[in-house]
C-alpha cells in the first residue's frame, strides 16, 4: 500500500516535471498524445491477461508438482505473444503517421510530425510491459510481492531521469527515451531478474 502511494506521488511529480519543462504547449500535447497508439495495442492484445492468466496457470502447475511443464508453457506462450505483439508494433511503427492524422486531425503539421516521432519511440515499451507481466506472475505465484510494488516507481522515475539527463540535448524526445528506459528497467528487468533468481528459465520455444 505504501509503495502504491509512493508510485502515485512519483506519477504526480512526473506530470509536474513535464508541465514545468514544456508547459501546456505543442510539445507537451504531442508527448501526451504519443501514448495513445501504444496503449491501444496493449489494450487490444494484452490488457491484464499477462498477470491474471499466468497466475492461474502457474498456480495449477505448482500445486500439481509440475513446475517444469509450467515453465515450458510460459516459454511457449511468451514466445508466441512476443511474435504477435512484435508484429503489431512493427505495423504500428509503419502506420503511425496515418493514425495520428486520423485521430488527432486538429494537430498542425509540426505537432503531428513530433507526435509520430514520439509514438515510434514509445511503442517498443509494450514488449517490456507484457514480458514483465509474465515474469511478474511467476513471482506472484511464489508470494513475492515486493517487485510488483517497486516496478511502477522505477517506471515513473525513468521519465524524470531521462529529462534530467538529456532534455538540453534532445528536448521532449528525452522524456520518451526515459519512459522506455523506465519500462525496461522496472516492469521488465526487475521482474525478469527476480524470476530468474527464483529458478525460472525462459527459452524461446514455438511448439
Amino acid at each position: 500500500m505504501a509503495a502504491t502511494f509512493l508510485s502515485s506521488v512519483f506519477g504526480l511529480l512526473r506530470n509536474m516535471y513535464i508541465a514545468w519543462l514544456f508547459g501546456r504547449g505543442m510539445k507537451a500535447d504531442a508527448f501526451m498524445a504519443a501514448f495513445q497508439l501504444p496503449d491501444q495495442i496493449a489494450y487490444f492484445l494484452v490488457g491484464g491477461a499477462a498477470s491474471i492468466t499466468f497466475v492461474t496457470i502457474l498456480t495449477r502447475y505448482r500445486e500439481a508438482g509440475r513446475e517444469v511443464e509450467g515453465e515450458r508453457s510460459l516459454s511457449v506462450i511468451l514466445t508466441t505473444m512476443y511474435i504477435v505483439l512484435g508484429t503489431a508494433i512493427a505495423l504500428a511503427e509503419i502506420f503511425a503517421p496515418w493514425y495520428v492524422h486520423r485521430f488527432f486531425s486538429g494537430f498542425d503539421a509540426e505537432k503531428a510530425a513530433l507526435c509520430v516521432h514520439l509514438t515510434r519511440i514509445l511503442l517498443p515499451a509494450q514488449l517490456c510491459f507484457f514480458a514483465g507481466g509474465v515474469f511478474g506472475a511467476v513471482l506472484l505465484v511464489r508470494k513475492q510481492f515486493n517487485v510488483q510494488a517497486v516496478a511502477p516507481i522505477i517506471y515513473n522515475l525513468g521519465t524524470i531521469v531521462g529529462g534530467l539527463l538529456l532534455v538540453k540535448k534532445l528536448g521532449i524526445t528525452s522524456l520518451a527515451l526515459g519512459t522506455v528506459a523506465g519500462a525496461l528497467c522496472g516492469p521488465f528487468l526487475l521482474n525478469w531478474f527476480f524470476a530468474r533468481r527464483a529458478g525460472v528459465r525462459y527459452r524461446p520455444i514455438l511448439d
